[in-house]
This record gives C-alpha cells, structure tokens and sequence, in this order.
C-alpha cells in the first residue's frame, strides 16, 4: 500500500512537474516573442510645423478653460473665427475669449482672414499644413513598416524601449506607459495607430500619463493617429510627444478643472482641436523669468535649455532679453517676435529657418553656424546693424542660399557646402577673412570685399571652384564685387572678338569682377586647372583676357604659378593696376595652350552590370576623341575606352564592370579630351558607388535659362513625385511620373522661373533625392 500510494504521488509529481514544464516554455515562447526589438523609428521632418503647439488643420481650435496655455504657436487654415478662447500672447489680439474661456498662445496665432489674420499668417499656416501632411506620410504604417503591438493595443502598465510600435487603436487606460531610452537621448519612439488613440478613462482617478526615463526626450515620441486622438477626458495626466492626428484631438472635457498636460505638439489635418484647462509645452520659449543668460534653464518654458531639435520662440517678454555670451548652443528654427531681441557674443548653431519678425538680433561680436541638412536660407532681415555678423560658418552639404546682402565682419568659415548668393551680395568687411574654400565649399554668386587688403574671392559655380585675387585698393572704403560662371561667355562676351596679342580665350569659364565702389586701380590674378579651363601646355603663354565691351583684351601676364599638362593648375598675374574691370577669363598669346572644349555636362550612373557614362560638348573646333578613364582611388587613371569626336553634340560609353575582380567601395571616371594636335583636357572626376546602388539623380544644364532635364536613376519600378521648390519652400512646379527600371529622363520648363536657387526634389518609396539648382 505504501508503495502504491509512493508511486501515485510521484506519478502526479511527474504530471505536476510536465504541466509546469510546458507552462514555462509557453510563457518563455510568449515571452521571446514579445522581446522581438521593434524596427528602429525614424523622426519626421516637421518644417514648419515644428513651431506649432497646437493646429487645427482647416477647422480650427476651441478652448473651454480659464487655464489654457500654450508655450508655442497655434493656427489653422481656416478663418480667424474659427479659434475661439484664446489671445496672441505676441500681438495680444483676441479670439473671442470670454470670462470662461481663456486661453495664452505665448507663440503666436496663425490664421486666414479676417482680422486679426492677415494674408501673411495664412501662408505660413498653409506652409504648416503642408508640412504636418508630409511629416504624417513619413511616419505611417506604409513609410515606416514592421511596427509590433506589445500589448493587444493596451500600452498602459508596459516598460518600452525605442522603436516603431503599431496597432488598430492604442489606448493607455491601466497604468501610465513608461519609455526607456536605455542612456540614449537620440532614441525615437513611434506610435502607430490605425484608428483611434485613447489615453486615461473616465472618473477623476482616471489620468494617466506617459513618463520619460533614462534620457528619454519628449521631442522624440511620435502618435501617428488614423482617427481621432482623445487625451485625458477626465482632466489631469502628462501626455508626451508630437501627435499627429488625422481627425479630431481633444483635451479634457468641459467643467474639468484639473490641468491636462502635453510635453510635445497636437497636429490635427482634417478637424479641429479642442481643450479645457490645458498646458502645450511644444517649443522652447524665453521667459526670461531669471536673468538673461540663455543658457540658465529656468529661463525657458519647458524648464531646458534648447538642443539642436528644437523649436525656438523668443517673444516680446518684459523681463530679461536673451543674451547668449558663453560656449556654444544648438536650436533648430528660431523665431523672434516683434519687439523681441537675441543678442550672441558666442556662438549659435542653426539648423532649421530663421524667422527675424523682431528684428533685434545682434551678432555683431558673435559668431552664427548654419548647420541643417536640409537647404537654408539666411533671411534679407535676420541681424541689426546693416544685417552683419562677426563670424558666419556655412556648414551644409545641401546649400545656404542668401534671401539679401549680409555683412561678414571678422571670419567667413566655409566647413561644408554652397553659399549661393542669388542676386545678393555676400559682403567681407575691411579686415575680414575667408577660410576652408575648396572645390565642395565656395561661394556661389556674388561675393564683395571691402577695404585695404589683398584678397582672394572664394568663388565657384557648377561644381567647379575657380578662386580670384586681386592686389590691395588703396582706400578703406573702395570695394570689389567677383562672381564666377563655369560656362561659355561666348553668348555675352563674342570669344571670336580678339584683341592684339591674344590667340584665343576660354569657352568653358569667366570671372566678372566690379570696382562697385572707389577709385582703386588693382592686379587681377586668375586661376587655372585641368579639370575646368582645359589644356594648359605653356605657362608663358597665358594671359588675363578682360572684357572692354567690345572685344577681349590683352590683360598681359606678369607672374604664374603652377604646373601644365595633365595636372596643370596655378595662377596667372595682370600687368600691375588695372583701371578697367568687368568680365575675365583665361586667355593664351599662341595655339600652345588648347584651353577647353566647352563640356556641357559628364554623368556617371551605375547600371545592372556596367557604368552609363554620357556626356554633352560645344565648341568642339580641333578635337580628336575622348578617352573614358576610371579609377579605384581617384587617382591613379586608366582608359577603358576611346570615342572618336564628331564635332560638337551628345555623346555615350557603357563601361563594362565584369573585368574587375575586386570590390572597391567606388569607381571614379573623367573623360580624357584629346585634340587634333595631340593636347589634352580633363574633365572633373565623378564618383559611383560600386555596393548596390537604389537611386541616383542628375540635372542639367546648371544653371538653366529655358529647358531643366533631370536623369534619374532607380532600382525598381515605382510612382514618384517630382517638384521644384523655391528656397523658401513653396512648391513650384510638380509632376507624377512612372519611373522604369534603370534610367529615366524628364525636363521641367524653367524659363518662367525668376533668377535665383532652387531645389528639384523626387520622392518615391526607393528614390528619394534632391538636387540644388540656379535659374539664370
């Protein structure tokens, strides 16, 4: 008996001890399951939506507090009747507040008309609305894919680290929901609802709130909302992150008198937001409510100082001005209101837009850095004192354009990228210098110096970097305008109108160089390199070609620099004080020195197997053939294949990539362009990458008078959209095109474009490039 009753025990010992078993690894499965890491979340680009707290799309926003305030703007593209309990805590004009309903909009309030809307308010809310549709597409299912549900849709009671997470309908109704950036404070978190988002539940202990730790930033929680979003009905509760909401988003419910608090933005496209006794911290505004220093926290709204992210707004405040005097600070757009003011003795980083609507801002001992990754613009009005600031550093690949003149006063630093000046002029003061120019950093436009110092204007266009000097004006106030252009003068400046002493002159470049102010007679110095002014065979020879009107003249040649040949690149000096001034070029006393063929365009375009290079000429007078040279470092060149000229007109090779064993990470090619006589000229070297390339874009010419082509590369066939946007971001012109697989070819009328720069930008699901150009 005792040992039957052993052997049922440990029978059901065993059963027990299986049951448990199976439970753990249906609970361990369940669990590597859940711990599958969400896809990594990528930030939207908000434009001008990141100035915003609070948009109401095209219906506007209702407030139903005494309590309501907004630290950031708000707006919609509706009527200014349709925001309702709210005042301009800029311009303190009033949007039907009554005695219960009162709200501050500490940033700003943007609305069509009537007053107090204007036109302008409208355009900027019509921007903004633009902007929040673009950011709401970025950061969907469809754009950003693979998004895990961790909770059925319930995130409440959940612990979550950075990543993309997707359901139906989320809702935080249990527990508040934590986000743990694990020590990362650039991590993303990204909220996609298909349908509704629902935080807290009714009954007053029903707020719930989302909590940040371990670095976590509101900044960079996104809510993509495919309905409607609902916030804390029962009042009270912190919400955190930028909602983007496709309907209605409320706050709160009427008669609720506990604060609702949102550390981020409320973006509503198709309806209307409203709130009761509401706190928006969306934007880092000045206070002031210490002292002025920028950089003490308790002078900002959201109780931080601002990071490179981040929104900026500077109101007309009546404590402390800001003052930014020590190390160096970050901020995305910056904002100031009428009546505001910024003074930098330091230095500040920008890398979004400017918007000066107070028109105090002095830079005049400090030092501003344009740093976006996006195109920028330095507005006409942004600095006091004629627009000058003592040190400007243009750091962006994508391009700086001017949106007027601007003063440098001590130091110009070109780190990354274009600064196209447009029709205005970049001007270097009395004692002020240039540094960092090469052939991806100069100024593109017209460039002014002024005072007693020799100098060499850092100028380029086309890709090409062409510097040119001049000796010392003898006044303090004499200055010298110079502006390079990397193509033909011939339609301008007859190249056939020769003056005695002078063989040819260059078809492919000119300088135009201005005494705009003065009486100064001074030496011109030209550059020269293979890559761009052609054959250079006898230094001697050279000469400095200048424009009297009529024809070219003899500018003479009284010092050079430099090598010739297949490397050749230097100076060439004019007779000493020159009195006439206008266009330059290079210009050579023999047929020694071949100078260019007029090369319209080179491109370079991987294919399935080989590399597409084409390539268009002009002034094609003694040319023989080209040679198709690549390289694996870009240095060392071989041929791989020979075109015979034909005399002006379009050309192609198809270089054959099956030969190369290795894997370098890219191939370089130039064309080889040989004359009759047996001379040579070279053209600037592309790159392409040799991995898997997806999509590439090419445009030309640049700059264009009539007819913009683009060339676009992709791996599949897909829709894109096409734009052309001026450099304040209005879209231009747009086109839909079906892209086949490989190369494909459009053109854009551009003749009814003003001078000035502008961006061509295709957006598809694989192809997603822009291309800076100018209209000339």
């Amino acid at each position: 008996m005792k040992e039957l009753h052993y052997y049922f025990n440990n029978t059901f010992s065993f059963i027990n001890a299986k049951k448990h078993l199976l439970f753990l690894m249906a609970f361990l499965s369940s669990s590597l399951v859940f711990a599958q890491p969400p896809p990594k979340a990528v930030a939207p680009i908000l434009g001008n939506a990141a100035t915003f707290a609070v948009f109401g799309g095209n219906f506007g926003i209702t407030n139903q507090g005494t309590n309501t305030i907004i630290h950031g703007s708000i707006g919609t593209v509706a009527a200014s009747t349709f925001i309702t309990g709210f005042h301009d805590g800029v311009t303190a004009d009033v949007y039907t507040e009554t005695g219960t309903n009162t709200g501050n909009a500490t940033g700003g309030i943007y609305t069509n008309v009537p007053a107090p809307g204007t036109s302008t308010t409208f355009n900027f809310a019509t921007k903004t609305l633009a902007d929040a549709n673009t950011a709401y597409n970025s950061i969907s299912p469809a754009a950003q894919p693979g998004g895990i549900d961790p909770g059925a849709g319930e995130l409440g009671g959940l612990t979550l680290a950075p990543g993309v997470y997707k359901a139906v309908t989320f809702k935080i109704s249990n527990v508040d929901l934590t986000l743990d950036a694990q020590g990362d404070p650039n991590a993303v978190w990204l909220f996609q609802s298909e349908a509704a988002l629902t935080v807290g539940i009714p009954g007053p202990t029903g707020a719930r709130s989302v909590k940040m730790i371990n670095g976590g930033l509101a900044r960079n929680v996104f809510w993509y909302v495919g309905s409607a979003a609902t916030i804390n009905g029962a009042g009270g509760g912190i919400m955190t992150g930028t909602i983007i909401a496709y309907s209605a988003i409320t706050f709160s419910t009427a008669g609720n008198a506990v604060q609702t608090v949102l550390n981020g933005r409320a973006l509503c496209l198709n309806a209307s937001v409203t709130m009761v006794n509401t706190t928006i911290n969306a934007t880092d505004t000045w206070t002031g409510l210490s002292n002025a220093a920028w950089t003490t926290a308790t002078n900002w709204s959201t109780g931080l100082v601002p990071v490179a992210s981040e929104e900026v707004l500077i109101p007309n405040v009546t404590t402390n001005k800001p003052l930014l005097s020590t190390g160096t600070s970050s901020l995305h757009n910056l904002t100031l209101y009428n009546g505001a003011g910024l003074t930098v003795t330091s230095t500040l980083q920008i890398g979004g837009f400017i918007n000066n609507l107070g028109n105090l801002f002095d830079a005049t001992n400090g030092t501003i850095a344009i740093n976006g990754t996006l195109p920028q613009t330095i507005p006409a009005v942004t600095f006091t004192s004629g627009n000058t600031v003592a040190n400007l550093v243009i750091n962006n690949l994508s391009g700086v354009g001017l949106g007027g003149d601007i003063s440098v006063s001590k130091l110009l630093t070109l780190t990354n990228g274009l600064l196209t000046t447009g029709n205005n002029n970049l001007i270097i003061t009395d004692n002020s210098l240039v540094s960092g120019a090469s052939a991806t950093k100069y100024v593109n436009g017209n460039l002014r110096k002024v005072g007693v110092q020799a100098f060499t204007f850092p100028v380029g266009n086309l890709g090409k970097y062409a510097p040119i000097s001049i000796s010392a004006p003898a006044s303090i106030t004499d200055h010298f305008t110079a502006s390079y252009t990397g193509s033909n003068p011939n339609t301008s400046y007859p190249t056939a109108s020769l003056g005695t002493g002078l063989n040819k002159v260059s078809s492919s470049e000119y300088w135009t160089l201005n005494r705009t102010n003065g009486t100064s007679n001074v030496d011109v110095t030209l550059s020269f390199d293979v890559s761009r002014s052609g054959g250079i065979n006898t230094l001697a020879d050279l000469r400095v070609a200048g424009w009297n009107g009529t024809q070219w003249v003899n500018q003479g040649n009284t010092a050079t620099t430099g090598n010739t040949g297949a490397n050749a690149n230097g100076t060439v000096k004019s007779n000493a004080a020159l009195a006439v001034f206008g266009p330059f070029t290079l210009g050579s006393s023999s047929a020694s020195n071949t100078l260019p063929v007029n090369l319209l365009f080179f491109t370079a375009q991987m294919q399935n197997g080989y590399v597409a290079l084409q390539w268009n000429t002009a002034n094609e007078i003694n040319s023989s053939h080209f040679n198709t040279q690549r390289s694996i470092d870009g240095i060392n060149f071989s041929t791989v294949g020979k075109v015979a000229a034909k005399g002006d007109g379009g050309y192609a090779y198809n270089d054959d990539l099956s030969s190369i064993t290795a894997q370098p990470s890219a191939l370089f090619y130039r064309l080889q362009m040989v004359d009759k006589d047996g001379s040579v000229a070279y053209s600037t070297t592309l790159s392409v990458s040799f991995t898997t390339q997806s999509a590439s874009l090419n445009i030309f010419p640049n700059p264009v008078k009539a007819v913009l082509t683009a060339q676009i590369f992709s791996a599949k066939a897909e829709k894109a959209t096409l734009q052309i946007i001026n450099m304040q971001g209005k879209v231009l012109q747009q086109k839909e095109m079906k892209l086949a697989t490989g190369s494909n070819t459009i053109t854009f009328n551009a003749a009814g474009l003003a001078k000035g720069t502008y961006v061509l930008k295709v957006k598809g699901n694989v192809v997603n490039e822009k291309r800076q150009f100018m209209k000339d």
